[in-house]
């Protein structure tokens, strides 16, 4: 027994105090019952495990070996080292990478006066008008590419079956998969067009009390009146509603409000109108990347008006009937 053992030399006593107390002074502490519970097998099993002799006579089985705890400190050892590694793991579970991918939003904007053409992550063209802005995702996902537009903009998509293309603006989500097309939704003004050149278009449009979904074919265009949520279908003006993509206005029709807005926002510049004309007349007239002063001259030579421009910027204009 190790009672016995311990009796046999002051040494035996000093060293099994010795290999208790480091035992007990480790930094790592196991206050779990599982770890207790083997401990205490542990000591069970010096105290109970005993051989026999030729003569019968019952001795312990660490006398034996080296009438010394070194055998059992070495199985205390090995114990205690699974015990670390249990511990560590029970009470550190390893951390496994959860984070989710963040894609930046990339934003273009363009302010009065000014026009740009983006390359989208797929390809896609995109010529953007003054006044406008579009929003997309630095990478699109695997499944759909998808913008957001507010303003105008003329939209050249390469074809991918997979992920279709999405454009949204306000509450109106236009959907391809390869095909050109514009789209005009100027927050001041009361209507969404959409116009597709070429491919074929769906149109989506998402109110509380007016859901509709609608397809375009090449040469078709839309028009929704947000105030009273009516659509139109019908052939629009290529060269009227798509040539400004290629720095050319062209009038069709327009009255002086039309030719004001337009002007104003092409160039970027501010106007007051002077004696304004009581009776309502109607211009038509194309100018292919021209200067704002030689517009206003031929407009102004055609319908009775002049123009000064106000600060040395040339950024106010008055027109005076």
């Amino acid at each position: 027994m190790v009672n016995d053992w311990l009796a046999e030399s002051s040494d035996h006593a000093q060293q099994f105090d010795l290999h208790k107390k480091a035992w007990q002074e480790t930094n790592i502490r196991f206050k779990s019952p599982e770890s207790e519970f083997v401990f205490k097998q542990v000591l069970n099993g010096i105290d109970d495990q005993q051989i026999t002799n030729s003569d019968g006579n019952s001795i312990t089985s660490f006398s034996k070996m080296k009438r010394s705890l070194g055998y059992w400190i070495r199985i205390a050892a090995v114990v205690f080292l699974v015990l670390s590694v249990w511990y560590v793991f029970k009470n550190y579970p390893p951390v496994i990478n959860n984070e989710v991918q963040v894609i930046n939003t990339i934003q273009k904007q363009n302010i009065a006066g000014q026009k740009s053409k983006i390359f989208l992550p797929d390809g896609s063209e995109v010529w953007l008008n003054a006044e406008s802005s579009i929003s997309y995702p630095e990478q699109f996902s695997s499944n759909q590419r998808e913008v957001y537009l507010e303003g105008e903009a003329f939209f050249k998509i390469i074809k991918d079956q997979g992920r279709p293309f999405v454009v949204k603006s306000g509450h109106v989500f236009t959907t391809v998969l390869g095909t050109s097309f514009n789209v005009r939704a100027f927050n001041d003004e009361s209507k969404i067009c959409i116009a597709l050149k070429t491919g074929k278009v769906k149109v989506e449009i998402d109110q509380e009390t007016d859901n509709k979904t609608l397809f375009l074919e090449p040469g078709n265009g839309l028009q929704y009146n947000k105030l009273n949520h009516q659509t139109k279908i019908e052939e629009f003006d290529e060269e009227k509603l798509l040539s400004w993509k290629d720095g050319i206005i062209v009038f069709k029709d327009a009255d002086l409000d039309e030719i004001i807005n337009t002007l104003s926002r092409w160039y970027g510049v501010k106007f007051t109108v002077k004696n304004y004309p009581d009776e309502k007349w109607t211009y038509k007239g194309s100018f292919d990347n021209e200067i704002l002063d030689n517009v206003l001259k031929s407009i102004g030579f055609s319908e009775g008006f002049s123009h000064t421009f106000n600060d040395k910027n040339k950024k106010e204009v008055i027109i005076e009937f």
